[in-house]
């Protein structure tokens, strides 16, 4: 026994076919486009959790300027290598009398400015005041990392 099928509208539904797939690769390609393509600042999140780590170090460890300045980035558990050289980091803790800086110097300038100037290339800045034992300690750190593959 041998069926015969009805086989004209075979030709149209492979068109139907070959769009559908064209209709779902497209989707697919916008959406990675749409993605990757996607702007996300997180470098004033990034200085907030930096200057936070700062003051935790400084207050559970009961440091002073003098253990602080001796190895600053083992007591605080910080890796030396993002603030040597040209860094997108910077680090101010000031004491009444003194201060420690780490990183890029010049965000100290930009840190002042970025309230009052607005420009997607200035670092994102926070700070924290903290006083301990009767001692006034300011920690400011900065970013202006914007992320991607580090080489």
């Amino acid at each position: 026994m041998s069926f015969k099928f009805n086989k004209k509208g075979e030709k149209y539904l492979s068109i139907w076919w070959f769009g559908i797939l064209i209709l779902i690769g497209g989707f697919i390609v916008f959406g990675v486009l749409i993605f990757y393509t996607n702007y996300l600042d997180i470098r004033d999140i990034e200085s907030q959790i930096l200057a936070n780590k700062i003051s935790e170090c400084y207050l559970n460890e009961d440091l002073t300027y003098d253990s602080l300045e001796e190895d600053f980035f083992s007591n605080c558990y910080l890796n030396e290598n993002l603030f040597t050289g040209y860094s997108n980091y910077f680090i101010l803790v000031k004491f009444p009398d003194k201060e420690i800086k780490l990183g890029n110097h010049a965000f100290e300038e930009y840190c002042k400015i970025s309230g009052r100037i607005r420009s997607k290339n200035l670092p994102k800045c926070s700070s924290n005041d903290l006083i301990l034992n009767g001692e006034r300690v300011t920690i400011m750190a900065g970013s202006n990392y914007f992320g991607g593959k580090d080489e």
